[in-house]
């Protein structure tokens, strides 16, 4: 089994669980997160892959982050390691930009979420708003980023740290001409 047949068992039994768990029909799954009957069954029976907007709008719904959605256990143990295998890239362009979901802790009400991305020259990211009271953290190793969201724009260049409230819908760009690396934590309450 390859990392996207892996990924679509994860999320349609992640989802399945969730729904009955919160006693919610298909119906009211889709209607709490605004994604067709059709798209949620087709999702829950993994013949879909799902994209990252898809998994905000079905993580917001259940009140969990989108680790929640791909997780395979939920082992508690004191330390957990993760090899780079274990990333799971959620988005990928011809381009080579990609953004790879390396870990999801829950902190209570809390819980965060630890990216790894890469931006080609040119290529940028629109992402959809998170919950009020997200705050997304941006480390960039490599090039710079250009951050816009409502209506306001940082430029963080390699070696900066950058942090912003991301419940409203914002992008990442790379407007330079060579590869943009960076890290984000995600930092976003549920419930």
């Amino acid at each position: 089994m390859n990392q996207e047949e892996a990924i679509l068992r994860t999320v349609a039994a992640n989802c399945g669980r969730l729904r009955k768990a919160r006693l919610l029909t298909l119906d009211a799954l889709a209607k709490r997160s605004g994604i067709s009957k059709g798209m949620v069954v087709e999702i829950e029976q993994g013949r879909t892959n799902p994209s990252i907007a898809i998994l905000c709008r079905l993580a917001n719904a259940f009140g969990v982050v989108i680790g929640e959605l791909l997780a395979q256990n939920d082992a508690k143990t004191r330390f957990v390691v993760s090899p780079d295998a274990d990333g799971r890239i959620l988005w990928e362009t011809g381009a080579g930009s990609c953004a790879t979901l390396i870990d999801t802790v829950r902190l209570g009400d809390l819980a965060a979420e630890i990216w790894r991305w890469r931006l080609s020259p040119g290529e940028q990211f629109d992402g959809a708003a998170h919950p009020g009271g997200t705050t997304e953290f941006l480390s960039v190793r490599r090039g710079t980023l250009t951050v816009g969201c409502a209506g306001e724009t940082a430029i963080i260049r390699s070696g900066c740290t950058a942090r912003f409230l991301a419940d409203a819908p914002h992008r990442y760009a790379n407007l330079a001409k060579v590869a943009c690396e960076f890290q984000m934590v995600v930092l976003e309450p549920v419930g």
